[in-house]
């Protein structure tokens, strides 16, 4: 699992929390200078049954985008994260 986490205005956010949930675990991960995360979750654990979300103080969850990631030769998920300032 890999991806970003960005603003309303696209700008790359740090020290976001990406919580990964499956049936059997939760997964933290936190985004780092660049916006971005990477983590490894069991390959035998479908996307379908991964639920992510993002948060940060300061910040609501606007949306969250979960597909495959590009083939390399390894199986891999992208999830991209979307936050809005709060007022």
């Amino acid at each position: 699992y890999f991806g970003s986490v960005k603003d309303e205005r696209g700008q790359l956010l740090a020290e976001v929390t990406v919580l990964l949930d499956t049936a059997d675990a939760s997964r933290v991960f936190v985004t780092d200078a660049n916006g971005r995360f990477r983590g490894h979750l069991p390959l035998n654990i479908p996307m379908s049954a991964v639920t992510a979300s993002c948060a940060k103080v300061g910040y609501v969850l606007d949306s969250v985008k979960k597909r495959p990631g590009p083939s390399a030769g390894r199986a891999s998920v992208q999830v991209d994260c979307v936050l809005r300032r709060t007022s």
